[in-house]
């Protein structure tokens, strides 16, 4: 086994590294992980973003950097686990909702709301003069020549539980058990599109043993270490209600039972409620984050909350630590891409209006050994982000809000971090797409560079990304970004695109609205929701809004697989034809075929990734002329590969679409 890791460790270039310091890092995370070959396999992968004790980070001017001492490190006391609640469980469910859904915003409150609201208008301002031009043909602003990712099952999400915004989130497991969230609502599905359960936030902290009123704010994730869930959501908008509940799933079913956690959200008891929740795993740690508000609605900060996640999983008793910081403001963490590092973890700061700057930081080591956030690297970009217009929607003067620009989803992979924001975009609402990047000999992060994704025929916004499953020959990760669009020519909906070194292909419609949206306060969604399935390499899968016949926002889930497509021309035998109707399908199908050589065939029905979905039929069949046809009903919106074939040749093979 010795001799498999030194080699590892040189194909992974660690071998310039000092043998003391690559063994120290191996040391580390076999103390901090079971030690098994499959998870030595993968630390050995993210080794080199791992920061040994003691080595501090440096920027690219080799400054170096320690515990922030404005950041106050805080042991709170125990987190009792506060109930078991067991989604699949029917409970009564009123699902109230009772909130203000417009504030008067009272300027000199907060100081960063009152700029990016001047930023905004602004904004506004030029894009309506851009609108009032005629904008009818699409962007040509593709920079590759990369095909678009392929959009394989797809279905209606969440049920419509009368929360704005919809504010989507999704994890998908191994085995492709899901779990997705959305004001104000989990739910469970296979991937099939089958949904397996589904509570309201209320239901599920009530029946957790927690108390709510206003719940708001789902994130989810999945474990691909231990093979579990977690999420968590917020409650109550006052110090005094303030919560957050943080679950996490006792077995790999989401649909089974959940260990409920209440932590207090007035943060170091300061006299705040927290906002906007945000969550990020390690090999052995859970990191929650949120933005403290004070009652009158002034920002006061930011807050971490460092758990270890194997107490939750086992339902003990929470030792979490806070790391507090009055400074800053809505830190992301960043998670492993294909798989999870640690013990660091980092997180991402941007401002919150125009800027070209980017914040790095890390809580270097495990709560349990004295982990600290340390201050903030800043970088420079090479591009610039700034605060979006609002998003226009065909058949209503009524705007889509697309807020500010602060981190919204990022993922850490092949010794680079990936992060997404809104931004402006020659006058539209559009994305701004930076690369972090880490140099493995300093183990430092040598540069950060960032470009703009936008349409002159749409406004996009709250992207998300991931990873694609493969690195170029150049270093740089392929990722699917997937991102919410509208226009005044485009009901609101969901579209993505696969993006590579040298840009990003056409955009793929992953779900077109069917009419616009008309929430109480213009709200569209503040987040969706993009992972990546663990094992699938190139498969993830993306949740987020579209607007139905109704004028009301809905959630849609779909499956992204790779935009090099699988060979489905016909393979057929010289001279011979065949005929399938209708394409696409919703029942029944029907393929006429000759047959040229009499034999046993069977019929396979395949995903575009090659996975046999299901062997429909075997039987003998004679020379001449063939029909197969069977029910679709069963099968879920997307693209199949339908293939007549025997142990020694196909007949042929022919592309199947569904569309329910």
């Amino acid at each position: 086994m010795f001799s498999e890791i030194s080699a590892l460790i040189y194909n992974s270039k660690m071998a310039r590294l000092p043998w003391g310091l690559s063994k120290r890092v191996l040391l580390i995370l076999g103390l901090e992980k079971k030690l098994n070959m499959r998870n030595i396999y993968k630390a050995i992968l993210v080794a080199l973003a791992i920061m040994p004790l003691g080595t501090q980070i440096v920027n690219a001017q080799n400054k170096e950097v320690g515990p922030d001492p404005n950041v106050q490190r805080i042991q709170l006391p125990t987190v009792p686990r506060s109930g078991v609640v067991v989604m699949s469980e029917e409970t009564e469910d009123w699902e109230p909702f009772f909130k203000t859904v417009e504030k008067i915003h009272v300027p000199g409150i907060d100081a960063r709301k009152d700029e990016v609201l001047r930023l905004k208008e602004e904004a506004n301002r030029i894009h309506e003069a851009l609108i009032a031009q005629g904008v009818s043909e699409p962007s040509a602003q593709k920079t590759t020549v990369t095909t678009p990712p392929t959009l394989g099952a797809n279905f209606v999400g969440n049920t419509y539980g009368g929360g704005d915004p919809a504010d989507n989130a999704i994890a998908v497991s191994e085995a492709g058990l899901m779990i997705t969230g959305s004001n104000t609502r989990f739910h469970t599905f296979n991937e099939t599109g089958t949904q397996t359960s589904g509570k309201s936030f209320t239901a599920f902290a009530t029946a957790g043993g927690v108390s709510t009123n206003f719940t708001f704010d789902p994130k989810c994730t999945y474990d691909p270490e231990e093979d579990r869930f977690v999420v968590a959501f917020l409650n109550g908008s006052s110090s005094t209600s303030s919560k957050v509940i943080v679950a996490f799933s006792q077995t790999n079913d989401p649909a089974g039972a959940w260990n409920v956690y209440s932590i207090n959200g007035n943060v170091n008891n300061l006299g705040v409620w927290t906002d906007f929740v945000q969550i990020g795993l390690n090999n052995n740690e859970l990191f929650v984050s949120g933005n403290p508000f004070g009652n009158a609605g002034g920002s006061e900060g930011a807050a971490i909350w460092q758990i270890n996640k194997d107490d939750g999983y086992a339902g003990n008793a929470l030792n979490p630590v806070l790391h507090y910081s009055a400074s800053a403001f809505s830190m992301h963490p960043v998670q492993g891409g294909s798989t999870l590092y640690g013990p660091n973890m980092f997180f991402l700061t941007s401002d919150l209006g125009s800027g070209a700057n980017i914040t790095l930081h890390q809580i270097t080591n495990s709560a349990a050994n004295n982990g600290v956030l340390n201050s903030g690297v800043g970088f420079t970009l090479n591009n610039s982000y700034s605060v979006p217009p609002v998003a226009d929607q065909r058949g209503t003067s009524v705007n889509l809000r697309t807020n500010d620009t602060r981190v919204q989803s990022s993922y850490y992979e092949n010794s680079r971090i990936e992060f997404v924001l809104n931004s402006s975009v020659n006058g539209m609402a559009g994305i701004f797409h930076g690369t972090g990047v880490i140099s493995p000999f300093l183990l430092s992060f040598s540069q950060f560079t960032g470009q703009l994704l936008g349409y002159t025929d749409l406004d996009i916004a709250y992207p998300s990304i991931a990873y694609a499953g493969q690195q170029d020959l150049s270093g740089f990760n392929q990722s699917y970004v997937s991102f919410l669009m509208s226009g005044a020519n485009q009901y609101p909906g969901m579209a993505a695109v696969y993006a590579d070194e040298t840009g990003y292909s056409d955009r793929m419609f992953i779900k077109q609205g069917s009419n616009f949206i008309n929430s109480a306060d213009n709200r569209w969604g503040d987040y969706t929701g993009l992972e990546e399935r663990p094992g699938h390499p190139g498969e993830v899968w993306a949740c987020g809004t579209f607007g139905n016949t109704s004028l009301q926002q809905r959630t849609y889930i779909g499956q992204l697989l790779p935009p090099v497509p699988v060979d489905v021309a016909p393979v057929v035998t010289q001279g011979l034809t065949m005929e399938v109707s209708p394409n696409p399908a919703s029942e029944y199908v029907k393929f006429d075929f000759p047959v040229d050589v009499a034999g046993s065939y069977k019929v396979v029905l395949r995903d575009l990734q090659g996975r046999v979905v299901k062997e429909i039929i075997e039987d003998w069949l004679q020379p001449g002329q063939a029909r197969l046809s069977f029910n679709a009903h069963y099968l879920a919106s997307g693209t199949y590969i339908v293939s007549v074939e025997s142990d020694s040749k196909k007949l042929f093979t022919d592309k199947l679409v569904i569309n329910h």
